[in-house]
């Protein structure tokens, strides 16, 4: 997958006053359950970026893809879901400038460890990355295991990055992997 093409999808219709289920951090982490599973569907074809200025308060998912055919299916795969109905609302495709000479940035998932597996080291690593991430405001969405049922934050690190110099694979949320690393093109709203 090379990022040339993106859409943004836009968390619509929602209260902004932090109370009740549809407030957009909710929204955003029901759309990302959902996207999960239509990315899972053709691993390593979408790539996702958070492009909003405030990063721990976004109400934009933008996804990349190589062809536009890929996000017409992405399209098909989701607009059915009733999140998408009331919720949210896709944008027009856009084709990624081929002379694109501004910002790339990486989109990684920046893993905390649990507290059974910190308790043999004392807790300490995973007392320091909770920290970190909160004093980075690292975004994150509160997702649920659908193998044990439980429920964790899937927190997204931004970091500045180089044009790709070939094909990217992106994890099953589109995210940068630290094995093989890329970054998407920084295109602002």
């Amino acid at each position: 997958m090379r990022p040339l093409v993106y859409v943004d999808i836009r968390v619509t219709g929602v209260r902004h006053d932090g109370v009740g289920p549809a407030t957009p951090p909710r929204v955003c982490s029901a759309l990302m359950k959902v996207l999960h599973g239509a990315f899972s569907q053709s691993p390593g074809t979408y790539a996702v970026a958070l492009p909003g200025e405030n990063a721990r308060v976004f109400s934009v998912i933008r996804v990349f893809a190589e062809r536009r055919e890929d996000l017409d299916q992405l399209v098909e795969r989701t607009e059915a879901h009733p999140l998408f109905a009331q919720h949210t609302r896709f944008g027009y495709p856009k084709a990624v400038p081929e002379d694109f000479a501004g910002e790339y940035r990486e989109y990684h998932r920046y893993r905390i460890p649990t507290r059974k597996s910190d308790q043999r080291k004392e807790g300490q690593r995973r007392l320091r990355r909770i920290l970190h991430a909160d004093d980075a405001k690292l975004p994150y969405f509160v997702l649920q295991s659908r193998s044990n049922r439980s429920i964790f934050g899937l927190r997204v690190e931004c970091r500045p990055g180089a044009r790709p110099d070939g094909d990217c694979v992106p994890d099953n949320y589109g995210l940068s992997v630290t094995t093989r690393s890329f970054a998407v093109p920084h295109i602002p709203l």
